[in-house]
């Protein structure tokens, strides 16, 4: 059975296929993952880690986005891609691994 969509994502993981019908994306992974964001990093999917991958959204502002479909509490210029640091124009943060809390690490004067 040929599968329909109307736009594909090429990845650097081999874990997830992206796939996107009707303005809605479809990751085919560890499990099937819908959104309306386009991922440009994806973390390990496995059970354990409770991250699914990082996106800019309509601000072009960086976030994470979890399995369960939350979010961090705000976006930031940029998120390594291992998802332990971020930045913006305020200063730079430490977010701990599989958690949602944002500690400063550094504020700009």
């Amino acid at each position: 059975m040929p599968v329909e969509y109307d736009d594909y994502a090429e990845i650097d993981t081999s874990q997830i296929v992206a796939l996107k019908k009707k303005g809605i994306w479809y990751y085919y992974g560890f499990q099937l993952f819908k959104s309306k964001h386009l991922f440009h990093h994806y973390f390990v999917q496995d059970s354990f880690d409770k991250r699914f991958g990082i996106f800019r959204d309509d601000k072009n502002k960086s976030n994470i986005m979890f399995k369960d479909k939350s979010l961090l509490p705000r976006g930031f210029d940029r998120i390594s891609e291992n998802g332990i640091l971020a930045n913006d124009t305020e200063g730079y943060y430490f977010i701990p691994f599989n958690s949602k809390n944002i500690v400063v690490y550094y504020q700009n004067q």
